[in-house]
């Protein structure tokens, strides 16, 4: 990569870090999940004849208990998600002044890529700092209590799917049954309200598997970049 490139990178690096809790360029698929999951709430059946709407009731297998705790993660996790790829990419770019056509020594290069810094710091003087108290952060950090908790949440997630994918074809004979007792627009309306709940609660379950995979993205990226300062080190 030449010189050119490299400021290139380093200026979509601007980009990525300039108010690393405010959003911005490369918000990529944590934002996106975000924005598309299904609401965390828990399910309160709409379903006019109670007795339908308590069998729906009964099968939510307490997402919100699940699904809650891995957003609310999620949410905090990603406020420094900007922080956490500028790093990635800074020391990418060292990376790539030695190994590229430069081939820089690793001391030269790391002067060349906080030099860079320094210049876009002119414009940003949070740039460097956002940086920083991000890898101050992970130092703090105990991954091994992140990942037990992330496993324990993952289990949780499965027992929970299996029994909705257990039991939901059961609860919606069950609503179809009331409607028929019900008759008239109730026949329709029941299975119909009862089958959209139901996705519903699918997709909360589904959403925490993501949300879960999301989160162990994250810690590991942390993880690597707690490892990864002593050698790639933002200087000033």
């Amino acid at each position: 990569m030449n010189k050119l490139m490299i400021g290139a990178a380093m200026l979509a690096l601007a980009g990525t870090m300039v108010g690393c809790a405010t959003g911005g360029a490369g918000e990529d698929k944590i934002a996106a999940w975000q924005k598309e999951r299904t609401p965390v709430e828990v399910l309160h059946s709409k379903i006019e004849i109670q007795a339908a709407g308590a069998i729906v009731e009964a099968l939510d297998v307490d997402p919100f208990g699940i699904y809650k705790p891995i957003a609310d993660k999620v949410d905090s996790m990603a406020v420094i998600d900007r922080c956490r790829r500028a790093y990635q990419m800074y020391v990418g770019t060292i990376k790539e002044l030695m190994e590229g056509e430069q081939k820089l020594s690793k001391e030269d290069a790391i002067k060349e890529a906080n030099a860079q810094l320094d210049a876009l710091a002119e414009k940003d003087p949070q740039i460097k700092a956002d940086i920083k108290a991000y890898l101050e952060e992970t130092q703090k950090t105990n991954f091994d209590e992140c990942i037990a908790w992330a496993n324990a949440m993952f289990a949780e997630i499965q027992k929970a799917s299996e029994k909705f994918a257990n039991e939901a074809p059961n609860a919606l004979q069950q609503l179809m049954d009331i409607a028929q007792r019900e008759g008239g627009m109730a026949v329709v309306k029941i299975p119909s309200q009862g089958k959209d709940e139901l996705a519903v609660i699918g997709a909360q379950l589904a959403d925490s598997g993501k949300g879960i995979a999301l989160y162990i993205e994250m810690v590991n990226a942390d993880k690597e970049a707690a490892a990864m300062q002593a050698e790639y080190p933002i200087e000033g």
